[in-house]
């Protein structure tokens, strides 16, 4: 007897335009995260100047570890450890049939409560460091942002100060 109600499968083209999706927030995540770690320019790490990223280039590089460290000291942060196995959780996610796409909508919600904490842990550290400025190292700093934002994280051959 035919079974009279047949499983839907998800299209193939969601699956790839899913996939795609994470591929690029993964990406996305990754170069930020690249940025806060090594604490480098955004030119090499893809990132677009449009993004919280400027104010830490802006930085010297003694302050820009210290805020930095400063966020990845927050309760809301996540560590390496859980930030891996949420990637793993996703690609056991991809590998299922069926795609289970209200598991991968609800591990990317996740991703972005993980981001909106981090970028807000940065904020606080960074508050708190301008904070502790005085006025005429506040002037010398908003020189640098502004000299980062004209030339959009170009470093033009200057080295880090």
């Amino acid at each position: 007897m035919a079974d009279a109600s047949p499983a839907t499968k998800t299209p193939l083209w969601v699956k790839i335009v899913l996939g795609v999706s994470l591929a690029l927030n993964l990406l996305i995540i990754g170069a930020i995260g690249g940025v806060v770690v090594r604490g480098g320019p955004a030119e090499r790490q893809g990132i677009a100047m449009n993004t919280g990223v400027p104010y830490l280039i802006a930085l010297p590089r003694e302050d820009r570890i210290r805020v930095i460290r400063g966020a990845r000291q927050a309760d809301a942060v996540p560590n390496r450890r859980e930030r891996k196995a949420s990637y793993r959780e996703m690609l056991e996610i991809l590998r299922n049939d069926p795609f289970d796409e209200t598991r991968a909508t609800a591990l990317l919600e996740r991703h972005g409560q993980t981001a909106l904490s981090t970028q807000k842990a940065l904020q606080a550290a960074w508050l708190e460091r301008i904070g502790d400025m005085s006025a005429s190292e506040r002037a010398i700093y908003a020189e640098r942002l502004e000299e980062v934002l004209r030339r959009g994280g170009k470093r033009q051959g200057k080295k880090d100060r």
